[in-house]
């Protein structure tokens, strides 16, 4: 792991999830936007009250899934199939949930309550990174 990524781990591993402020998506997008000064969803912080409200919306834009897919086309991220070191993705954990990539098998998650979870999760799609390694 490079020390960029490690810092980023070790600055908002402990953050208690939550559905307005530290998602697992909106965590991933604090990682993008350190790795790369791009903040995906800058649009989408701060924009829901509940939250009921936030989950309404993104079922409304197709889910998990389909918003991920919109959010970092907005961003102009580019889909790969080699994810590398600090990529992102979706994978399956306990459910469809936003990732960073650990190495060559593992991918980090934001776990309910505080910490992350790594382990070789299945991946839907990955997006590259344009940052150092």
């Amino acid at each position: 792991m490079n020390d960029r990524l490690s810092q980023f781990l070790k600055c908002s591993a402990s953050r208690e999830f939550d559905w307005l402020h530290c998602n697992c998506g909106f965590w991933v997008c604090e990682w993008i936007n350190d790795a790369t000064g791009v903040d995906p969803v800058h649009a989408y912080r701060g924009r829901f009250k509940t939250d009921k409200e936030f989950l309404r919306f993104v079922r409304k834009h197709g889910g998990y899934e389909g918003f991920s897919r919109k959010v970092a086309q907005e961003a102009g991220l580019a889909q790969t199939d080699n994810p590398r070191l600090g990529d992102v993705g979706l994978v399956h954990a306990d459910a469809i949930t936003m990732a960073i990539k650990a190495d060559r098998d593992r991918w980090i998650v934001k776990r309910n309550g505080k910490g992350v979870a790594i382990a070789p999760f299945p991946a839907i799609v990955a997006w590259g990174l344009d940052c150092p390694r």
